[in-house]
């Protein structure tokens, strides 16, 4: 009796470990065979001498050629594989080694307080050092190239580099490179809010995940109201700028969460965070890459489920006229059907719980459409395709 016991709890642990380890490790994206590619892992040295941990592709070259390198920022939450500590996307380690093997060095890295980049909760929201940490792999990615040239005579430097951002690290990269001393070859933007600031952008899902909950209409529009309002003057709505105690009609529990987080936000500890996020006007930045000739490859997914409605609208309608006013040639934006948020092929639009494990399942490849534009993106614009 006691085997059997043992036997009905340890089947279904191990085929728990089994799939988990599988979530982690399996991959069906087919790799090109270009390019032979090896990984490394290294640590940079951030500008207040935090150490990130990182991981490099390098790829092997036997031609006196300089490849190009590409520089992952994934979403500020997640890891450089792009995974959380309980849930694997994985779309990030994928995506680097299918560039490796068409020929593309990248490196990407842990955001602070993810993966193995240890951080105090301070430093984890201090968005000014996150924005200069870009600026640091980058730099640590062409430094550690360098060192690795087989040949001691050449002192050839990599031209061509990229970026290539994904969600809230879009923001990181477009304030990385708002001074026209950081010219990179082009940047690839992935599953990106063309919001007006990153501050907005912040509102907009907040509000957004209300939604998803199925929040009343008459709750969210009253959310809404009051957000907007302290986006514009930075001062709490007066219906927030004191906790519901025993008050004559209680808010709606909704309600009441959602001015919890805008205090958050709003609390003396937040200042700089906001105050760096106001100051990440997207849509400009976007804009001014253009304007100094920089291409930028803009890419959603038409199963993106964390964009809200909203979002979605204003940067198809900021594309549109993005690609009218500068012909189409330096900013291209573009909808890759059945691609979900991490990139994932996906049959197609999911809701509710099914969406957590859409997200994660390990059988879904990239999608082809979106590597093939970023190739040809990274290729068209490299001096050495």
């Amino acid at each position: 009796m006691r085997k059997v016991v043992i036997t009905t709890l340890a089947v279904p642990f191990v085929l728990l470990v089994g799939y988990l380890l599988l979530v982690r490790v399996y991959t069906p994206d087919t790799i090109p065979a270009d390019f032979e590619y090896r990984s490394q892992d290294l640590t940079v040295s951030a500008a207040d001498g935090a150490r990130i941990a990182a991981t490099l592709h390098h790829v092997q070259n036997d031609t006196a050629e300089i490849r190009p390198l590409v520089v992952f920022v994934g979403e500020r939450s997640l890891d450089r594989d792009w995974n959380s500590k309980s849930f694997s996307f994985r779309s990030g380690a994928r995506l680097a080694r299918i560039l490796g093997g068409a020929g593309f060095h990248s490196i990407r890295y842990d955001h602070r307080g993810t993966g193995d980049t240890q951080a105090s909760l301070q430093t984890r929201l201090d968005l000014e050092l996150m924005i200069n940490d870009v600026g640091s792999v980058a730099r640590a990615g062409i430094a550690q190239l360098q060192s690795m040239q087989t040949n001691p005579n050449d002192s050839s430097e990599i031209q061509n580099i990229f970026f290539l951002a994904h969600d809230s690290g879009c923001a990181e990269t477009l304030a990385a490179l708002a001074s026209s001393q950081n010219q990179p070859t082009g940047v690839i933007l992935l599953s990106c809010d063309a919001a007006p600031t990153a501050l907005d952008q912040w509102g907009e899902k907040l509000l957004f995940n209300m939604q998803r909950q199925g929040v009343d209409a008459t709750v969210l529009d009253q959310a809404r109201a009051e957000w907007q309002e302290f986006a514009r003057t930075n001062q709490l709505p007066l219906s927030m700028q004191f906790q519901e105690i025993a008050p004559a009609v209680k808010p709606p529990p909704d309600l009441i969460a959602f001015r919890e987080a805008v205090r958050y936000m709003a609390s003396e500890k937040m200042d700089h965070f906001r105050g760096v996020a106001k100051s990440i006007a997207i849509q400009t930045r976007i804009e001014s890459l253009v304007q100094r000739g920089v291409p930028v490859l803009h890419m959603i997914g038409e199963f993106d489920e964390e964009l809200p409605p909203t979002s979605i609208g204003h940067t198809t309608d900021f594309a549109r006229d993005l690609s009218k006013k500068y012909g189409g040639q330096s900013y291209e934006f573009v909808v890759i059907p059945r691609m979900n948020h991490f990139l994932k092929e996906q049959d197609e639009a999911v809701q509710g719980p099914g969406l957590l494990l859409e997200r994660m399942r390990p059988f879904r490849k990239i999608q082809p459409a979106a590597i093939t534009k970023i190739l040809e993106f990274l290729k068209r614009n490299s001096s050495n395709p």
